[in-house]
């Protein structure tokens, strides 16, 4: 009978174990990033699959514009900012292709838009949001 028990004493701690690495895990955002991961490595597979029916008829994606990579990376460091990182590796991952500019730093992006000073004196927000902040006030960049 000592056998049963014992059997059954390792898979419960086993469980315990697993349960504490789940844990773990989910504390440090290793399970966020891994499921994402996972979520990227899928629709990448999925837009293989869609890039072929793309080929074969279908609606394409837009070129890669130097005014798409500048929405990407306003876009990018804006989901940095608030906390979306998975989301930010997603986009990076959707909107890359060989023929793209790669992404911009704030500096280039400032200075594309002419938005230097502003940039400068809100170092901490991203400029997405300070170009929609200047929106709403009506002040022009």
């Amino acid at each position: 009978m000592s056998k049963p028990s014992s059997v059954e004493d390792a898979a419960g701690e086993e469980q315990l174990m697993l349960d504490v690495l789940r844990a773990q895990m989910d504390c440090e955002g290793v399970s966020e990033k891994l499921k994402s991961q996972i979520r990227i490595s899928i629709l990448k597979m999925l837009g293989h699959s869609i890039a072929q029916s793309e080929a074969d008829g279908g609606e394409a994606k837009p070129a890669i514009t130097d005014d798409l990579a500048v929405v990407n990376s306003l876009v990018k460091e804006y989901l940095e900012w608030v906390g979306y990182t998975f989301s930010s590796l997603m986009i990076s991952s959707e909107s890359s292709s060989n023929d793209c500019p790669s992404e911009m730093s704030r500096c280039e992006l400032q200075s594309i838009l002419k938005l230097e000073a502003i940039g400068k004196q809100n170092p901490d927000l991203p400029l997405l949001y300070i170009i929609v902040e200047q929106l709403k006030r009506g002040t022009p960049s």
